[in-house]
């Protein structure tokens, strides 16, 4: 089988797809693995393009190689595709505050930009770099409800199982 890389794939979060060009993708039975992590196929391999999602189940970001296997053979990507994993949310606390007031936030993957804080729909001023576990925002202004807090880096958004109490000032 002869395959190759027609554009450099760069990065993808977990379940992006991704389009995987070269030649003599369409021999049956087709299939794709990011490192050591086999991933869905989107619809029929063409002779020319395979989508396919990056695989869930990195917990880090992760360098790997992309292995495409057909009946004719199998290929290897020369250059390292980067998997992004998703964030945890741990916890945060206090578990109360009025606006301004700054929170922790505590997780993993935190630390892979872009990164954005929200406070049910409203944007929270992050306070310094973050790193892969805490993320330190300020509760924003303008309202004092219960929301929840939600948290999007590059690898997905994920959103606290607790509420945050927001008092007035």
């Amino acid at each position: 089988m002869e395959g190759r890389q027609a554009e450099d794939l760069g990065t993808g979060a977990q379940g992006t797809p991704v389009n995987l060009r070269g030649e003599n993708f369409n021999f049956a039975p087709v299939s794709v693995q990011f490192g050591d992590r086999t991933a869905e196929i989107d619809g029929a391999p063409t002779a020319t393009l395979i989508k396919a999602k990056v695989p869930t189940g990195f917990t880090a970001q992760s360098r790997v190689k992309i292995k495409i296997t057909t009946a004719g053979g199998a290929v290897v990507n020369t250059s390292d595709f980067i998997a992004i994993p998703p964030p945890i949310f741990r916890t945060f606390g206090p578990g109360r505050g009025a606006q301004g007031t700054p929170v922790n936030l505590r997780g993993e993957n935190f630390n892979l930009a872009p990164i954005s804080v929200q406070f049910s729909d409203r944007t929270a001023e992050i306070e310094g770099e973050p790193t892969a576990t805490l993320i330190k925002a300020k509760v924003p202004t303008g309202f004092t409800a219960r929301v929840k807090i939600k948290i999007t880096t590059a690898g997905a958004a994920v959103v606290s199982t607790s509420d945050f109490i927001v008092t007035a000032p």
